[in-house]
């Protein structure tokens, strides 16, 4: 068993070196255009509604589950999110469907559903119906299904949520250009940079390349530069903590990157960073638990589903540590 994984884990790292896993979608078993697969599921409320009963209008389907608090708190956000935008729109042809995944925990989910105040009714999907039938990555996960059935657009949470969510739906009223909403979520930079976010800039990419030759003292020093010139650059902290992490000067990594998630709170890397001081360091629940919210962020990162299958392998649960480096080699190679 031990060869097994060690020979697994030596090839993940050769391929997970050069996979750049940069974008992730929301549903694996459907794609944009597609018919949105119907189905009927009851309610918290003992009520029973189908997809194929909103027929004609726009249908904001919402995922999520209560099983983490991060996931609790951003289905309470979107919830909330998604109820304002049928305040908004609702008149108009919009409606929406809450979808809960967890298996059995009612109390739960009316807690999240009652804090977040939405009015729209929330179905139990317990069986995995809805959750297999799409394909869901993520959780939360939003799908927005047009007046034909189609899918029209599928994401997940983001910072900017209430923006994206209503923004999708003003187009698909037209009453917003595609064009339009994509300036609204990214608007040009306008202002001219200084020299010193210039030169921050240029040490960052000279950090870069010099790990890219895997030349960590020489990257470690651009990184530093970077986070001198522009101290509330959070990937100038995250990437010299990384480095730190490879020449094992855990203490100094631990307190780059956890600068960089107070920067950058939702930073994939930087979790998987603080996971990997935690896994050097022998201290396994902290390293699980900094892995699965990484992985929770980026679900479709090799690197993270290896890295969190190192610290259950290191914690004993080997049944999971093969599990996640499958997962890892199914990405590396389906992408």
């Amino acid at each position: 068993m031990r060869r097994l994984l060690s020979a697994t884990c030596a090839v993940l790292i050769m391929l997970a070196l050069s996979f750049d896993a940069s974008s992730a979608i929301a549903f694996r078993n459907i794609s944009l255009g597609d018919k949105a697969p119907d189905f009927t599921l009851s309610s918290l409320d003992g009520k029973e509604i189908s997809l194929g009963s909103r027929e004609g209008k726009i249908v904001i389907l919402l995922l999520w589950s209560t099983d983490t608090e991060s996931k609790r708190e951003r289905s309470a956000e979107l919830l909330s999110v998604v109820q304002a935008v049928l305040d908004e729109h609702g008149d108009e042809g919009v409606t929406a469907i809450s979808i809960n995944v967890d298996k059995d925990d009612r109390d739960a989910i009316a807690g999240v559903v009652e804090k977040s105040g939405a009015k729209f009714p929330t179905l139990l999907d317990s069986a995995g119906q809805v959750y297999g039938s799409y394909g869901v990555f993520i959780l939360p996960t939003v799908g927005i299904v047009g007046k034909d059935g189609t899918l029209k657009k599928a994401f997940g949470y983001t910072s900017d949520i209430d923006k994206v969510v209503d923004g999708e739906i003003q187009v698909l009223l037209g009453l917003k250009t595609e064009e339009e909403l994509a300036g609204a979520l990214a608007p040009e930079e306008v202002v001219e940079k200084s020299k010193e976010l210039k030169d921050a800039d240029r040490h960052m990419n000279l950090g870069r390349a010099m790990l890219e030759k895997r030349l960590f003292a020489e990257a470690r020093k651009e990184f530093e530069e970077a986070a001198k010139l522009e101290p509330d650059r959070a990937e100038a902290f995250i990437e010299l903590g990384m480095v730190l992490v490879k020449e094992g000067e855990y203490d100094a990594a631990l307190e780059r990157l956890t600068r960089g998630l107070e920067l950058e709170p939702e930073s994939a890397d930087a979790h998987a960073g603080v996971g990997l001081v935690f896994l050097h360091t022998d201290q396994l629940d902290d390293a699980i638990d900094e892995l699965e919210w990484a992985l929770e962020i980026h679900p479709r990162d090799p690197k993270i589903h290896y890295q969190l299958g190192l610290a259950y392998e290191k914690a004993g649960d080997k049944k999971e540590a093969i599990k996640l480096y499958k997962s890892a080699l199914k990405f590396v190679f389906k992408d």
